[in-house]
């Protein structure tokens, strides 16, 4: 496992997963994580979504804290998510005026601090669970492939 990332995760089967690909994974809440050195880059994918909009500016202002300057913050929003199962791995955003968009996202990038780049739209193919894609895939199989959509948006500390 890489050595140079670590994971902090609070459910079992994430935690599961990240300890195939790095050495240093913690089950712990974001907020009650300090690392011991600054880092690079903190990733927040389907983080955010369920907490309310004050939660979230505590959630970017600590890591900000132990960014290096110049580090940058990587958020990832699941878009258009929509069964029961979705839900469990994607979380929805809170409801009314604290629901996580993209653009409020940005703005509080923005108020806790960070420089933001322009945000972008990724969007991964997804097969259901236990379909292969490889060859001799008939065309009832590809019909049950997912297209799910992300927004990733940036943000850097500045320099000091």
């Amino acid at each position: 496992g890489r050595r140079d990332i670590a994971g902090v995760e609070m459910s079992e089967g994430m935690l599961k997963a990240a300890r195939r690909s790095m050495e240093e994974v913690v089950q712990e809440n974001i907020l009650e994580y300090h690392p011991l050195e600054l880092v690079d880059v903190v990733v927040l994918n389907n983080v955010l979504e369920p907490y309310a909009r004050d939660v979230r500016a505590l959630i970017f202002e600590h890591c900000r804290d132990f960014l290096r300057p110049g580090g940058k913050v990587i958020v990832g929003i699941a878009l258009g998510t929509g069964s029961s199962v979705d839900s469990l791995a994607f979380p929805t955003a809170a409801a009314g005026a604290d629901a996580a968009t993209p653009e409020g996202i940005e703005d509080e990038l923005s108020l806790a601090g960070f420089e933001t780049d322009c945000p972008e739209l990724l969007s991964v193919v997804q097969p259901s669970l236990g379909l292969s894609l490889g060859r001799g895939d008939s065309q009832s199989d590809l019909s049950q492939v997912k297209r799910r959509s992300f927004m990733l948006l940036v943000g850097r500390k500045p320099s000091a």
